[in-house]
């Protein structure tokens, strides 16, 4: 049984991808009706419900979407993460104008989706293990197209400390940034360029 990932910021077309899934025929769950606010604001899923959704084994292939802060505790879980990404124009232009969804038509809301974007997005592409632009609808995204299938994104993960990469839910004994291992690596690389 394979158990799949799709997450990203608000207005990167998660809702649309999981639409476009089980249009397909795709087994699909929104973890977003299985998440609640914390105090401050921000979301976390219902580890208990959504711990059942993943271990029940009646589907061959079973899509989730959803970003919450305490999404990193199942990254075990998932034979894979695709991380969906927009250009922030694209994404202020679907909060805008989408009907399914009042999340981030306020000023104060915008302004949390962009700084949520801009601290958080980074830290959800070091763990991806695939990253789709969703600049075009959901209908025309092929597998092979716009997916890297590529490890993590390196540079955006050089970009952050070791505390952020395993508050992502990043191991902690892999190569970080500031790793001994890392940096003999880019030694080495930087030492092979003509």
């Amino acid at each position: 049984m394979k158990r799949i990932l799709i997450t990203g910021m608000s207005a990167t077309g998660k809702s649309a991808a999981v639409a476009e899934l089980a249009r397909r025929g795709y087994a699909v769950v929104n973890l977003d009706a299985h998440s609640s606010p914390r105090a401050d604001g921000e979301w976390l899923w219902d580890e208990v419900a959504v711990a059942h959704i993943l271990e029940d084994d009646s589907r061959d292939v079973l899509f989730v979407s959803g970003c919450a802060d305490n999404q990193h505790k199942f990254y075990d879980r998932f034979d894979a993460i695709v991380l969906l990404s927009a250009p922030v124009d694209v994404m202020v232009e679907r909060l805008r104008t989408r009907v399914t969804n009042d999340f981030g038509k306020t000023p104060e809301q915008l302004a949390k989706v962009l700084d949520d974007t801009r601290r958080f997005e980074p830290l959800l592409r070091w763990r991806a293990t695939h990253q789709i632009v969703t600049t075009a609808p959901a209908k025309m995204w092929s597998p092979n197209s716009s997916a890297s299938s590529a490890a993590p994104n390196r540079r955006a993960r050089a970009s952050c400390t070791r505390s952020r990469w395993t508050a992502a839910g990043g191991d902690a004994t892999a190569a970080s940034p500031t790793s001994s291992r890392a940096r003999a690596r880019r030694r080495h690389r930087s030492r092979a360029r003509p």
